[in-house]
């Protein structure tokens, strides 16, 4: 039945080792008879040579429909992540360049094995240390929504940061940190700077809104502001986003700009925030 699945591959197996990522995908539609069950590996080590190949590559295997929910489908990879297992490569003929290299999966040989280059190359897949690390510590890699992670000193506090970045071009992430960094480093400043220029922009809203008889000053507003977090787009452009305290229910407050220029304070609401 899967004939037409594995004509696709070489006909040799070879023993290799695969960091496998904690998600499976399943194709339903590709053949009437079967589905193609799919797991992504971060690298792999040839056990018959011991070289590593550190590219992403997919593990791939068919399956009957109503064999999913078994051994053979999802349940086919426990909670481990390296393995080793024996695998064809996809024929050269069928690969184009723009595509990630696949092996078709034919046994799984052993869990939890030890391969410390692999386990070296996750740790850089996921965590990145910037040039100015003092101040903005190891960031977390999202590569769902292409940015770095983490969390920052602020004004006396601790404030989660989100630097968009480009995943193709890790040579300008440095770059866009420095620029996070500079606003850390001057965060003290920069918070009273973007707490008055918001306060100047909303006062004459905020007592539109006051139901009682007392003026709200814009020294008061200041005060009500607590960070929510600080966003960094790959351009230089940031943006810090600050709760009121009820001034303004249901929103919050956005002050963005560039480092020698705070451009403007506009309200918006939660779902801008990166932390929800």
């Amino acid at each position: 039945m899967f004939e037409s699945f594995y004509q696709k591959y070489s006909p040799q197996e070879r023993e290799i080792v695969v960091q496998l990522f904690p998600w499976l995908s399943v194709s339903l539609d590709d053949h009437p008879d079967y589905c193609q069950m799919a797991i992504m590996s971060l690298g792999v080590m040839y056990c018959d040579t011991g070289e590593v190949d550190f590219r992403e590559m997919w593990l791939k295997w068919p399956i009957a429909k109503q064999e999913l929910r078994t051994s053979k489908g999802f349940d086919r990879f426990g909670r481990g992540r390296l393995y080793r297992v024996k695998a064809r490569k996809m024929r050269d003929d069928l690969v184009s360049p723009e595509e990630l290299q696949s092996w078709a999966l034919i046994d799984v040989l052993e869990s939890d094995v030890s391969c410390p280059s692999l386990e070296a190359c996750w740790e850089g897949y996921w965590t990145f240390e910037p040039d100015k690390k003092d101040l903005l510590g190891v960031l977390q890699i999202d590569r769902m929504f292409c940015r770095l992670e983490g969390s920052v000193p602020w004004n006396g506090t601790r404030v989660p940061i989100f630097i968009k970045v480009d995943l193709e071009d890790r040579s300008r992430w440095n770059i866009v940190c420095d620029i996070a960094a500079d606003l850390v480093e001057d965060s003290t400043q920069m918070d009273q700077a973007m707490r008055k220029f918001a306060a100047k922009q909303f006062v004459e809203l905020v007592n539109q809104r006051n139901d009682t008889a007392h003026l709200i000053t814009e020294e008061e507003i200041v005060k009500c502001l607590t960070i929510e977090e600080i966003q960094v787009t790959n351009d230089g452009h940031f943006a810090v986003y600050y709760d009121n305290d009820g001034l303004l229910p249901k929103n919050i407050i956005k002050v963005s700009g560039f480092l020698q220029e705070i451009m403007m304070a506009k309200l918006t609401d939660r779902t801008d925030l990166a932390f929800r």
